[in-house]
């Protein structure tokens, strides 16, 4: 069960790596940036 468990998580790592818009800078001048990952499907 763990297996599956850590298989869906890299899974989810691996499609969130691959959207390539959370390399962008951002265009305002505020500092920081934080960037939230959302849980589930993507879509």
């Amino acid at each position: 069960m763990m297996q599956e468990h850590w298989q869906a998580g890299l899974e989810e790592a691996r499609r969130r790596i691959a959207q390539h818009d959370w390399l962008e800078m951002p265009t305002e001048t505020g500092g920081a940036t934080g960037h939230d990952v959302p849980w589930g499907d993507p879509a």
